[in-house]
């Protein structure tokens, strides 16, 4: 089975839950690079999952690396997700509204 299939049939088998958690993080509306709860949520569902977190990359409080099998270096990133189809990116109305 390719990466693709297998990030595609993996996110299939999760769509409630990726979208359940996409709806949480939303609601918080944190800023960038304080995004306390959303990387609190995100991490305790990726551990749960079975997934390896490293926090704190780069020097960001928030940032942090999955890696799912020990030793794998297998990694769930956005560009990946984006490639697969799994998620998309849309620009933001940033204009003010009256």
């Amino acid at each position: 089975m390719d990466d693709l299939k297998l990030i595609m049939d993996a996110a299939e088998d999760r769509k409630d839950l990726i979208a359940f958690m996409n709806q949480l993080v939303w609601s918080f509306a944190e800023p960038g690079f304080r995004e306390y709860k959303s990387a609190e949520v995100l991490i305790k569902a990726l551990e749960d999952a079975g997934f390896t977190v490293k926090k704190g990359i780069a020097g960001i409080e928030t940032a942090f690396v999955a890696r799912f099998g020990p030793g794998s270096g297998c990694r769930w990133s956005a560009p990946l997700m984006l490639k697969a189809g799994i998620i998309k990116m849309t620009p933001i109305n940033a204009e003010k509204k009256d």
